[in-house]
């Protein structure tokens, strides 16, 4: 008789064995399952990133080429200044040689 008991018991704690590991492997199948969700989305996420990277990258160079653009049409005026500066300062020692 005990021995169909400790038989028993021994039957009750394999069934809860049993069930406790059915009960980790299906944990574990929806931890995987949302790991690979996630890692699904990560790489959305680095795409999405890389993506507008590349994109405000390209902006960046846009605006420092206007920016060097406009750096040599201030530079041309500049010299276009001086020049007729120097061109009326010519003419006004001119003028009063004449004058003179």
């Amino acid at each position: 008789k005990e021995a169909e008991e400790y038989q028993t018991h021994l039957e009750e704690e394999l069934a809860e064995t049993q069930a406790q590991r059915a009960a980790l492997l299906e944990d574990g199948a929806a931890i995987a399952g949302t790991v690979e969700e996630h890692a699904r989305e990560m790489a959305a996420l680095r795409t999405e990133h890389e993506a507008a990277k590349a994109e405000l990258e390209e902006k960046v160079h846009g605006l420092e080429a206007e920016i060097e653009k406009l750096r040599l049409e201030e530079s041309g005026k500049r010299v276009e200044e001086d020049t007729r500066k120097k061109e009326a300062e010519e003419y006004q020692a001119h003028l009063e040689e004449e004058l003179a």
